[in-house]
């Protein structure tokens, strides 16, 4: 309905209250009156936002005309120059240009009709023909950029991979040791002293030792380039992976080291074993002999350098033909209940065969990746400095549950005696 009209109604309905007597027809002229005001008060309001809407439209209309001229202002630009980017002017284009220009005066010229003449070109165009001061990076044809970095390669597999993993909140790892110890068990006749037994007990500490790295990067490098921060996270964190190998297999307990595996672990022993002509592959198996004397049994693992995997891999009998599945894709351990696994930290000819639950990793802190700007001078400099670091224990259980030695030794040690 019009507002006028609805106004009307309103002084009308007002008037007609006043005049009236009657209590009840007083109350329902009221209440027209208030339904009334309620439909004015939203004509009002529908007549602001209108209002408001017009002035918000006016407003895109304007922009999209801008928009549009500056849209229109790029495409001419485009059509300037190749696809692939605005090309600078070079030395050989300019002069060519020149020599466009005064084609008529130089066939004149060849022909010796002419006179000489000269070629002016401008040094703004001059100035273009290097990019060292013009162009960033000293070249003319743009890069095709490839997002990322692409980094070196590390290991597949890592000790904590292998090893069970605890956590701990005390800077040493205690635990007790059974060494072995005399007497044993036997039968015993009725009314006879029954035997004695004791047990070589001894305690060990594992202290938690820190591995850490850090970074210096400008702030700028990590603002303007997303993915540098994850990369270099990454590097870091697979860098002190391999120090964490490095330490678990062969640390020497002396000052921030662990005590390995190796240093720890029970040396290769053929026992009564010999084998003609013994390979690499005799060994792994003379070691799992020796494990299960120990009563010691699967999952057993294997850890080789690759230089010797591949050794294993190669061997032929005499009419050629690989001696083990492994070169045909077949895992080299399934076939003798060993997991073979080639590891880079792994020295070449060493060799380790264990049970994994011999030993343990604790972790006093997981790996953490802080970033500083309050580092040295960082402040004045706008550096940041990234660091990576984590706490780790290695309690060794069981050496005699860990094998080690060198194949070169090994092989020898299964040969039949002369």
């Amino acid at each position: 309905m019009d507002p006028i009209q609805l106004k009307a109604q309103l002084e009308a309905l007002e008037a007609k209250l006043k005049a009236e007597v009657n209590a009840a027809a007083k109350a329902e002229i009221t209440a027209q009156i208030d339904t009334l005001k309620g439909q004015l008060a939203s004509i009002e309001t529908l007549k602001t936002e209108n209002i408001e809407l017009k002035g918000k439209v006016a407003t895109l209309e304007t922009n999209a005309v801008a928009n549009q001229k500056w849209i229109n202002e790029q495409i001419a630009k485009q059509k300037e120059f190749p696809q692939g980017g605005a090309q600078p002017n070079t030395f050989d284009g300019v002069l060519g240009k020149m020599l466009d220009a005064k084609k008529d005066a130089l066939k004149q010229y060849r022909e010796g009709n002419g006179k000489g003449f000269s070629i002016e070109i401008d040094k703004k165009a001059v100035a273009i023909m290097g990019s060292s001061t013009h162009l960033t990076g000293s070249y003319f044809v743009q890069p095709t950029v490839v997002p990322g970095v692409i980094s070196a390669p590390y290991e597949e597999t890592h000790m904590r991979n292998i090893l069970p993993v605890g956590t701990t909140n005390s800077n040493i790892i205690r635990y007790i040791r059974d060494n072995g110890g005399e007497g044993a068990p036997t039968t015993v006749a009725e009314g006879s002293a029954k035997p004695q037994a004791d047990r070589d007990l001894a305690i060990y500490d594992a202290p938690v030792r820190k591995i850490a790295v850090h970074f210096r990067v400008p702030e700028e490098m990590i603002e303007d380039i997303p993915y540098l921060q994850s990369f270099l996270t990454m590097i870091g964190l697979e860098e002190v992976a391999v120090v964490e190998d490095d330490q678990i297999l062969y640390g020497n307990n002396v000052g921030n080291n662990l005590s390995g595996l190796f240093p720890n672990a029970t040396t290769f022993s053929a026992g009564t074993s010999t084998v003609t002509a013994p390979n690499e592959f005799d060994v792994l198996r003379a070691a799992r002999k020796q494990l299960r004397n120990a009563k010691l049994n699967g999952p057993l693992v294997a850890l080789v350098a690759p230089d010797d995997y591949f050794n294993m891999t190669s061997r032929k009998d005499t009419s050629g033909n690989y001696m083990f599945l492994s070169a045909y894709g077949v895992n080299l351990g399934q076939q003798i209940g060993i997991n073979i696994i080639e590891h880079t930290s792994v020295v070449e000819d060493d060799f380790l065969v264990m049970q994994p639950r011999a030993a343990m990793i604790f972790d006093r802190a997981g790996t953490t990746v802080r970033f500083f700007d309050q580092d040295q001078d960082n402040a004045i400099k706008n550096l940041i400095t990234i660091v990576i670091e984590k706490r780790i224990a290695l309690p060794i259980f069981r050496p005699a549950g860990i094998i080690k030695g060198t194949f070169s030794t090994a092989t020898t040690a299964l040969l039949p005696a002369s």
